[in-house]
C-alpha cells in the first residue's frame, strides 16, 4: 500500500489559475452593445453634416454671396456675403466628452446706404444619449438612492465693446452657447451693460446665470469653466436613470454699411466626477462606478469578491480534494 503524497506545487498552481480567473471577471455594468448614442452635427443656412455612432465627428465649411444690389443712398452697389466653419465631436474622452466650435464672418459689403443684417449662421451640436451609470459593491450592501454626476462646462464669454457714457456696448454678433444635462440647461448669451431705470442702476449682465454653477472660474483667453451637476436616482440593482448630455453653439455673421463682422465660439462639456449627493467619493465608500456605454473610463476601487467569486473558490476546493483523492487511490 502506497502512502498518499500531497503534491503541493500542483495544488498551488491550480488554485492560482482559478484565483486569477475569478478576479479578472468582477461584476461590472451591463454594457450597451453596440453603443451608438454619440451624435455630432455641423451646419449652416444651406447645409449640414451629421454623424452618429459609438463616437461621432462632423465638420462643415461654407461661403455665400449675393448681389450686386443698388445702394439705398443711390451711389454705387454692394454685395452681401460671408463664410464660416462648424465642427462637433462626441466621445473623445470623459473630460471632453462633447466639444463644439463655430465661427462666422460677414464680409464688408461696401456702402449699403443703411441696409444691414445677418448674412449667415454657423451652428454645431454634439450629444450623448441613453447612457447610464452602474454601481457595484460588496454582496448584500445597499446602494444609495441617488448619486451625483458632476460636469465641467467650458465656454467663451460675451465681451462688452467700447465704452459709451461709462458703459460698454453689447456684442450684437455673439450668438449663443448652451449645455444640457437631462432636465438642466445653462445658456450663454450676449452680455448687456448696466443701465438705469426707475428703480436705479441695473447691474451689467454677463450673459449667463452665475447661480447655475456650483463653482465658476476663469480659464484664460476669455473662457470660463463652470461646474454644475445633476442628481440621478439609482434602482435596486445599482443602475441610474438614463443620461442625456448636449452641447450647442451658434455664431452669427452680420454686416452693416461698410462694416463686416467676425464671431467665433468654442465649448466643451465633460465629466468631472461621480459622487454621492453630498460630494463624497463613491470609491472611498467601496463602490465601483462604470458607464453602460463601456467607453467612458472612471476610476474604480479594488474589486470586492462577488458571489460568483465565492462559488468559484468553492468549486476550487472540491476539485482540489477530488484530485488529491484520485492520486491517493492511484497509488494504493
Amino acid at each position: 500500500m502506497r502512502r498518499f503524497v500531497f503534491d503541493q506545487s500542483r495544488w498551488v498552481a491550480g488554485l492560482s489559475l482559478i484565483f486569477w480567473l475569478s478576479v479578472a471577471l468582477p461584476a461590472q455594468a451591463s454594457e450597451i452593445a453596440p453603443w451608438a448614442g454619440a451624435s455630432a452635427t455641423a451646419s449652416y443656412d444651406g447645409g449640414s453634416h451629421n454623424q452618429t455612432g459609438a463616437t461621432a465627428n462632423a465638420s462643415i465649411n461654407w461661403s455665400s454671396s449675393t448681389g450686386p444690389y443698388n445702394s439705398l443712398s443711390g451711389s454705387g452697389q454692394f454685395h452681401l456675403g460671408g463664410s464660416g466653419t462648424s465642427s462637433a465631436s462626441a466621445g473623445s474622452s470623459a473630460a471632453s466628452l462633447l466639444t463644439i466650435q463655430t465661427n462666422a464672418t460677414g464680409w464688408d459689403p461696401g456702402s449699403t446706404g443703411g441696409l444691414g443684417g445677418s448674412v449667415g449662421q454657423s451652428t454645431a451640436s454634439a450629444s450623448w444619449t441613453g447612457d447610464s451609470i452602474q454601481l457595484t459593491t460588496a454582496p448584500g450592501a445597499a446602494f444609495p438612492t441617488e448619486i451625483r454626476l458632476n460636469l465641467n462646462f467650458t465656454f467663451d464669454t460675451s465681451t462688452l465693446g467700447y465704452l459709451s457714457y461709462g458703459r460698454g456696448t453689447p456684442d450684437w454678433n455673439f450668438g449663443s452657447i448652451s449645455a444640457t444635462a437631462n432636465d438642466t440647461s445653462i445658456n450663454v448669451r450676449m452680455a448687456s451693460p448696466s443701465f438705469y431705470n426707475s428703480d436705479g442702476l441695473v447691474p451689467a449682465n454677463p450673459g449667463y446665470e452665475v447661480s447655475a454653477f456650483d463653482n465658476l472660474k476663469d480659464s484664460g483667453n476669455g473662457f470660463k469653466t463652470g461646474q454644475f451637476h445633476i442628481d440621478l436616482p439609482v434602482d435596486s440593482s445599482g443602475k441610474t436613470v438614463p443620461i442625456t448630455l448636449m452641447l450647442e453653439a451658434m455664431s452669427n455673421a452680420s454686416v452693416t454699411s461698410n462694416t463686416g463682422s467676425w464671431e467665433s465660439h468654442a465649448a466643451t462639456l465633460g465629466i468631472a466626477s461621480v459622487t454621492t449627493t453630498d460630494g463624497t467619493s463613491l470609491s472611498s465608500l467601496g463602490y465601483g462606478v462604470s458607464f453602460a456605454s463601456g467607453i467612458i473610463d472612471t476610476p474604480q476601487p479594488a474589486p470586492v469578491p462577488e458571489p460568483a467569486s465565492v462559488a468559484v473558490w468553492s468549486i476550487a476546493a472540491v476539485v482540489g480534494l477530488a484530485f488529491a483523492r484520485k492520486r491517493h487511490n492511484a497509488r494504493d
